[in-house]
């Protein structure tokens, strides 16, 4: 199992990445993104991919790409959804996968669930 932690070497994903509408970012603005961070990786924390407020579950094909292709990197993923329609079975078989977490906020109109139904 991975240890997720925020450290010195932790980064959110760069603006160009997430904030693309519909999440369709491109392979060389996350390869710039990676080399820019990869003299950090000796400290190595987690790599946070924080939504903007409207990008939601229909994206959910984006961010299985995207965890993908951060998977290679070795580095721990947390992800922060900002709209309940992430909190889904499907997104956290998802996150499974890939072995990354759900980032816990702050942000009521998409708090945690605190009861998760996941269908069978």
């Amino acid at each position: 199992m991975r240890k997720f932690r925020l450290a010195f070497g932790s980064f959110k994903l760069w603006k160009e990445i997430t904030r693309q509408k519909n999440l369709l970012f491109s392979l060389a603005a996350l390869t710039e993104f990676m080399n820019a961070i990869s003299p950090a990786k000796k400290r190595q924390g987690t790599l946070l991919i924080k939504f903007p407020p409207g990008v939601n579950y229909q994206a959910s094909a984006q961010l299985d790409e995207l965890l993908g292709m951060l998977t290679s990197t070795d580095w721990p993923l947390g992800v922060e959804f900002r709209l309940p329609s992430w909190h889904n079975g499907h997104t956290y078989e998802l996150l499974n996968r890939y072995q990354a977490c759900s980032v816990l906020q702050d942000v009521p109109a998409s708090a945690f669930p605190t009861e998760l139904k996941v269908d069978n």
